[in-house]
């Protein structure tokens, strides 16, 4: 009903699901009956134990190596494109929020990553709700991977990732000059 309301502005309907790589057959079952504008896909936990949360330094952080963190978080993101039930891919690099950076050269991985994107028609999100909530240094994507995604030619788009109505829109305009130049 909203849809086809006369409005300024156009309205989508979509959802964030976070996705887990064995249980994509029942995620595939739960969304089957909807008909959602977009779905964004996201990686929030590695093999159960959540990357993002202020107590996820003591459950994983420092509890594994972190290029192996990385390494499964990216084989999860791999994943979720792979699955091709998603429009949209969230915050492919949230995984910095804490200051944790492997030891080895991301480039080949954010080649593959943006490869892959292109193959299954996707979109990349640059997101910076980890810029305002956690205060990364980065607004959205790291410039490393933000410039293999253009090189490449990946489709992208701008999320403020507002958890309150006061963060709808926060930094975008920052992120979309930064995104879209």
């Amino acid at each position: 009903e909203i849809k086809a309301m006369d409005l300024p502005i156009k309205v989508s309907f979509g959802l964030e699901v976070c996705y887990v790589p064995e249980y994509e057959e029942t995620i595939r079952e739960i969304l089957k009956p909807y008909h959602f504008d977009f779905l964004v896909g996201a990686i929030h936990s590695i093999d159960g134990k959540l990357y993002d949360m202020k107590w996820s330094e003591e459950i994983l952080w420092n509890k594994y190596p972190v290029d192996e963190i990385y390494k499964r978080y990216y084989e999860c993101v791999f994943s979720l494109i792979k699955s091709d039930l998603f429009t949209q891919l969230a915050h492919p690099d949230t995984i910095k929020m804490f200051g944790h950076y492997p030891t080895y050269d991301l480039q080949p991985t954010y080649d593959e990553l943006a490869e892959l994107l292109n193959e299954h028609h996707m979109k990349a999100e640059n997101n910076v709700g980890c810029y305002y909530r956690y205060h990364t240094p980065d607004i959205g994507l790291s410039d490393q991977l933000l410039q293999t995604l253009k090189k490449h030619h990946v489709q992208m788009i701008t999320a403020s990732d507002a958890h309150h109505p006061e963060d709808v829109g926060r930094n975008i305009a920052d992120v979309w000059e930064k995104t879209m130049k």
